[in-house]
């Protein structure tokens, strides 16, 4: 974690954060976050789970953000759960047909090869 002078280092005590991203210690100010964005996202190489750094590319800076940070809020999800399931059951099907087609088929081939290869026309 970056703040205003590097590495961001706190001492014991209670942490808060307010707002504009500045950090608090039993009242008194450590630090404040740094947040960035870049404008080209592909030079990011993942580092962790949800951890990235600049890869090779040392001339890219990032751009600082305004933003309000919320402590301790949780991200909210931006996927729609209920059409995402929808979509999974309609792929499901989908497949269990196809899946049912190729059975039907190679069984009529087999079945065709068994009883009819090795008849004799006369």
């Amino acid at each position: 974690m970056l703040g205003g002078a590097g590495p961001i280092q706190l001492p014991p005590g209670k942490v808060t954060i307010s707002k504009g991203g500045e950090i608090q210690v039993d009242g008194s100010t450590v630090d404040t976050l740094q947040v960035v964005d870049f404008p080209d996202t592909r030079i990011l190489e993942k580092a962790g789970n949800s951890l990235f750094h600049v890869g090779t590319k040392d001339d890219v800076q990032p751009v600082s953000v305004e933003t309000p940070i919320i402590q301790g809020g949780l991200e909210q999800s931006n996927v729609n759960s209920i059409h995402e399931m929808m979509l999974m059951i309609n792929v499901m099907r989908q497949f269990e047909s196809l899946q049912k087609s190729i059975y039907t088929l190679m069984n009529t081939v087999d079945d065709r090869s068994i009883n009819q290869v090795g008849r004799v026309a006369g």
